[in-house]
């Protein structure tokens, strides 16, 4: 929708630019978990970034102009601006995609793009709140006119809501990903720091996850450096920091419940794999997809989703199954608390008898652990994520 407005008024901007600033407008909702979080969020995203220099705007303004209820904006905003993919007026204007003014030291394109969005983000959610889809074109064609939009806007969000095109794409989730995302090219390191981001915001859903992800990716790209090549052990950082991608569907009752899963509960958590291959195929992330699937297959067969047995598993995918199984062992999880490494070390090892996981990655495992191999923290991709980049493109 944000692509078709900015077509409409002839904006200039980059289609790009456009399309990922209104996907990720609403992006800090994902980390509301249970509860309020926002005040440790900042907090933590403040002390780092300040330290490194990197804010490019005045915090305690911006927690002052929002209230508590609009706070995901500033996540939002940050995250896009870490990212470093897109213009700064985009991150900018995630700021003001709720206000009506705008401070007087905020340039042009900033306030252009956050009336964007917030015109998109109305008409979106006027229609799909509608009761029935026949009432859905009325009801924007007023609320349009109690928003408070520029006439520019207000006119092209009546115009866009007449067509039909446009207006069926609203509910076409998969419109336009292609189009947009197949364009954009991003070296590994932009890349990688956007997958840590993510990562970050999903695994903060759950104090029982907040660290898992990270670990696994380290611990992976530590064994295939060990074990393979250079380019595997890049390889396989990314696929531990997506491999749970799919979580971000997997109910907080589910991840949070003190005991045994039940035969439904467990059959809903095994879902978070389909997820991830879902999430991972629209932007044909092959290898990735490919390791986050695998990574609860077992050697013997008696893994899931597909039950997959050791001559269908390669290498790779066993490096990612022996790092998750020995973090997550690593780790508090609301059954148990966290295993000490001999501990956790033991039942790898017992995995390993039983034919479920790679001798080969255990024994380097084993050497690891021995050397005094510790989990990388949630604090750690605080401060990897926070680090100085550039945008050439501002």
């Amino acid at each position: 929708m944000s692509v078709f407005i900015s077509h409409a008024l002839n904006t200039g901007f980059r289609d790009e630019d456009v399309y990922i600033t209104g996907l990720c407008h609403d992006i800090g909702f994902l980390i509301y978990g249970e509860s309020f979080r926002y005040p440790e969020f900042i907090q933590n995203l403040e002390y780092h970034v300040s330290s490194e220099g990197v804010l490019s705007f005045d915090i305690f303004y911006t927690v002052d102009r929002f209230d508590r209820n609009c706070q995901h904006v500033l996540i939002s905003s940050k995250i896009l601006e870490y990212m470093g993919i897109v213009p700064a007026y985009c991150s900018r204007a995630i700021l003001y995609h709720h206000s009506t003014t705008f401070p007087a030291h905020e340039d042009e394109k900033t306030v252009l793009m956050a009336n964007i969005i917030r015109l998109a983000d109305h008409i979106s959610g006027t229609i799909r709140s509608a009761r029935k889809l026949e009432e859905a074109v009325e009801q924007v064609r007023i609320s349009v006119e109690k928003e408070d939009f520029p006439p520019a806007l207000l006119k092209t969000g009546k115009d866009l809501v007449n067509d039909p095109i446009i207006f069926s794409s609203v509910f076409n989730e998969e419109s336009g990903v292609d189009k947009f995302m197949e364009s954009m090219l991003v070296d590994v390191k932009t890349f990688t720091r956007t997958a840590q981001i993510i990562s970050l915001m999903l695994d903060y859903r759950s104090v029982y996850t907040r660290k898992h992800s990270l670990g696994v990716a380290k611990l992976s790209e530590n064994l295939a450096r060990e074990l393979l090549t250079e380019t595997d052990a890049v390889l396989m950082y990314l696929s531990g920091i997506m491999h749970d991608f799919g979580k971000i569907r997997t109910p907080l009752h589910i991840l949070h419940k003190p005991g045994a899963l039940s035969p439904g509960e467990m059959f809903v958590m095994k879902l978070h794999v389909v997820d991830a291959m879902k999430l991972l195929t629209s932007p044909r992330l092959t290898f990735p997809l490919r390791m986050a699937v695998m990574h609860h297959e077992r050697l013997d067969g008696s893994g899931y989703p597909k039950g997959l047995k050791a001559k269908d598993i390669p290498f790779q995918a066993r490096i990612l199954q022996v790092a998750d199984v020995y973090t997550a062992l690593a780790e508090d999880r609301p059954y148990r608390k966290s295993l000490e490494p001999t501990r956790a070390l033991k039942i790898v090892e017992n995995m390993v008898r039983a034919n479920q996981l790679d001798g080969i990655i255990y024994e380097k495992l084993r050497e690891f652990v021995k050397n005094g191999y510790h989990l990388t923290g949630y604090e750690d991709l605080i401060e990897m994520i926070t680090q100085k980049y550039t945008y050439d493109g501002v």
